[in-house]
């Protein structure tokens, strides 16, 4: 499934594919990396939202007041002028409903009031399965595409954060009004964008300052499942990435000088680096953040391809498959060891692009690429926030046909539901939760799936979070 992944490090030793490697590869000099999201901007520019929507809400109320007020003044003279007592019972009847409807209103903004001075719980859900169908074309001002990097889509990202936020609202962590839900199957503002994931963090980090500031005993929970990469930055170490819907990992030229010049830089504006996530959680209020990321620390793809008479890729199916970075658990195959379909190569689909004479673009090759572990620039723990990734640095995060969940997500999820409670106490905080969630995960890893997946967390300042309580 998703994965925090380490991008092109070290090649496959296929002479084709060496001669793509040394005319393609990842290095601190040709990444181009995204300029930092300015998250004071965003969180400002959403307050501003929250307090016009509230505007709109109590212009709204008042409207329905003086409608009302001016219906009741109609309805008692029409009392006072009938004569007969049916109209009468009627005209009482429909005096009731609104009195009725008055003080149900009085009720929800006592009780908006009363949720407002109380700890509250907010929780931002991100599941990304579809990569693969996202239009690519040139970009004037970056310069031709010469090659991209192809991500697979996913299974069951989307079911991992959908039936988690069943979960979580039955283990009373937070209410169906504080969770926001992006996936591929939502509507077009929550569709798990760059600039939708962006902006329902810094919704949530406006409500927060403005409601919750002071509060230790409220949380922000972030889960993000969907793909990832890593790459490299000048200083020789790697940054790390989630990649939203609509990820687009691709190579530009352009001519520089005389025209006789080219420059070829990989391009990644689209992809969200985990020090910014963090930064953007790290504020100056008193509420906790915790982070889950069910994601790879390697982007894989074992699909190999040649191209037709035509410059298109024709894929030949090898015997082992990944998807997404995933070893996918499948009964379809026998012939694999424990019905488990694995692969001894991580890799990813390096497609070399070029045009032809009337300018069409055309695919010159499509080749897997291996990677290899990586050291992430970006383990370091920020103030307040709770992070729990999927496994370890160079390791495989794996999912299962068997139980249309990864593998982390299906005990992630069993632990919210209880298995985790060690103490019996009838809650589960985060801390027994993640003992709970590594010890599992690495167990059925190794004794079912035959591979090694580790969970890891870190935590800095972080007193423990309840969440569940059943």
């Amino acid at each position: 499934m998703g994965n925090i992944g380490g991008p092109i490090d070290r090649w496959n030793t296929n002479p084709t594919r060496r001669d793509i490697a040394s005319a393609f590869p990842f290095n601190g000099d040709n990444v181009q990396h995204p300029n930092p999201i300015d998250w004071q901007d965003e969180v400002r520019r959403q307050r501003t939202e929250i307090e016009k929507e509230k505007q709109d809400t109590e212009k709204l109320r008042e409207e329905n007041r003086l409608s009302e007020e001016k219906r009741i003044a109609e309805l008692e003279a029409e009392r006072r002028r009938v004569a007969d007592q049916k109209e009468k019972e009627k005209i009482e009847k429909e005096l009731r409903d609104i009195q009725s409807q008055r003080e149900e209103a009085e009720k929800e903004r006592q009780r908006e009031v009363t949720e407002g001075k109380s700890p509250k719980n907010y929780a931002v859900l991100i599941g990304v399965n579809k990569y693969t169908q996202i239009s690519k074309k040139d970009n004037k001002e970056k310069g031709s595409r010469v090659a991209e990097l192809d991500l697979e889509d996913l299974r069951y990202a989307v079911n991992d954060v959908t039936e988690l936020a069943e979960v979580l609202v039955k283990g009373k962590f937070v209410t169906k009004e504080n969770i926001t839900i992006l996936t591929d199957k939502s509507s077009a503002d929550l569709l798990p964008t760059k600039e939708n994931i962006v902006k329902c963090i810094a919704k949530t980090i406006a409500r927060i300052e403005s409601e919750d500031k002071n509060d230790e005993k409220s949380c922000v929970l972030v889960v993000f499942s969907g793909h990832g990469v890593a790459f490299p930055t000048q200083g020789g170490e790697y940054r790390s990435y989630v990649c939203p819907r609509g990820t687009d990992i691709s190579m530009y030229e352009t001519t520089k000088g005389d025209g006789k010049q080219k420059e070829q830089k990989w391009d990644i504006e689209g992809l969200i680096s985990l020090a910014d996530l963090f930064r953007g959680l790290e504020d100056e209020t008193k509420v906790k953040k915790i982070t889950i990321l069910d994601a790879c620390r390697n982007l894989t793809k074992t699909q190999e391809s040649t191209t037709n008479s035509q410059g298109k890729p024709t894929p030949s199916q090898s015997s082992t498959s990944q998807r997404g970075g995933r070893v996918t658990r499948s009964n379809s195959n026998p012939q694999t060891k424990n019905n488990v379909q694995t692969a001894n190569k991580f890799t990813a689909q390096l497609i070399v692009k070029e045009k032809d004479k009337s300018g069409k673009e055309i695919i010159k090759s499509a080749s897997p690429v291996g990677l290899d572990n990586f050291k992430d620039s970006d383990i370091a723990t920020y103030r307040m926030i709770f992070r729990l990734s999927s496994c370890e640095i160079g390791q495989m995060s794996h999912e299962d046909d068997g139980i249309k969940h990864g593998v982390f997500t299906n005990f992630l999820l069993k632990g919210i539901q209880g298995q985790a409670d060690t103490d019996n106490n009838k809650q589960i905080d985060i801390n027994e939760l993640a003992k709970f969630v590594k010890e599992k995960t690495k167990q059925y890893a190794e004794q079912v799936l035959e591979v090694s997946q580790t969970p890891v967390s870190y935590s800095n300042e972080f007193d423990s979070c309840v969440i569940s309580d059943f």
